[in-house]
């Protein structure tokens, strides 16, 4: 593993704990209306985490890290 590498993989470990840490939040209203409340910590407020969103984000970043990481060997 060279130096770019190990820079790839830090950033990619850092988004995701990030990404795990301050999700997309959504917000159920008393009529049922389900609101996007953007992203916050995770334990602030009782709001449900949007898992479709989150699940998406993670394995966008795991391919674009992975293929830069690849993309990066000599």
């Amino acid at each position: 593993m060279n130096k770019k590498q190990k820079i790839v993989l830090s950033i990619t470990s850092i988004l995701l704990a990030l990404m795990t840490l301050f999700p997309p939040l959504l917000r159920i209203g008393a009529s049922g209306i389900v609101r996007n409340r953007g992203y916050d910590f995770i334990f602030t407020t009782y709001n449900i985490v949007n898992v479709g969103l989150l699940i998406t984000q993670i394995f966008v970043v795991i391919f674009i890290g992975g293929a830069m990481y690849l993309l990066l060997k000599k």
